[in-house]
Order: structure tokens, then C-alpha cells, then sequence
């Protein structure tokens, strides 16, 4: 049995969540890459990357739930990012950048 999609409150609650956990990541690696140690920030960098796909995605999802729409992404391909791990995440990011930077790559 797969996961079930986080409904609109609870997606706005882990999109906060992860907004705050990938700020502190990054301010990790600052403070890490601060003191010379590039590989840790580097990491630490990377994920922060894939927890604030993940609050975008979460924040899609509340989005498009409080008007009664789609979020962009297959359930499937939703709970993958949502529940999933490195690789799905960055996949994901990658198309969410295309996304907002060439919004007529996808007809918008």
C-alpha cells in the first residue's frame, strides 16, 4: 500500500517544516565551509537543495488544494518526492528549476 498524499493543512505544516530544516541546513554549510571544511558544507549543501524541493512540493500540493487543482506532478511521482530519497528529489528540482525559470518550456 503506497503512502497517502498529505491533504492542504498538513502540507502547508511540512512545507514550513522543511523550509526551516533546508534554512538551517545551508546555514550549516556556511558556517562549516567557514571553518574550511568544504566536503561537510558540500553535503550539507546538497541537502538542503532536496528538502527545499520538498517544501515546494508541499506547498504545491496545499496550493492546488485550496483551489481544487492539480500540483504539476503525477501522486505517484508526488510521493516519491515527498517520501522518497536523493535521487527523486533531485530529478524533481531539476524540473521545478526549468519550471520557474522557462515557464514556456511547460505551456505556461
Amino acid at each position: 500500500m503506497s503512502k497517502r498524499l498529505p491533504g492542504e493543512r498538513e502540507a502547508i505544516e511540512g512545507a514550513r517544516v522543511a523550509t526551516a530544516t533546508a534554512a538551517g541546513l545551508l546555514s550549516s554549510a556556511d558556517l562549516v565551509a567557514g571553518v574550511g571544511s568544504y566536503g561537510i558544507a558540500r553535503s550539507l549543501a546538497v541537502l538542503a537543495l532536496e528538502e527545499s524541493v520538498k517544501a515546494r512540493t508541499l506547498g504545491a500540493i496545499a496550493a492546488a488544494a485550496s483551489y481544487g487543482g492539480r500540483p504539476g506532478f503525477s501522486d505517484d511521482d508526488l510521493r516519491k518526492i515527498v517520501y522518497g530519497g536523493h535521487r527523486e528529489r533531485h530529478d524533481a528540482g531539476f524540473v521545478q528549476h526549468v519550471a520557474a525559470t522557462f515557464p514556456a518550456a511547460y505551456g505556461g
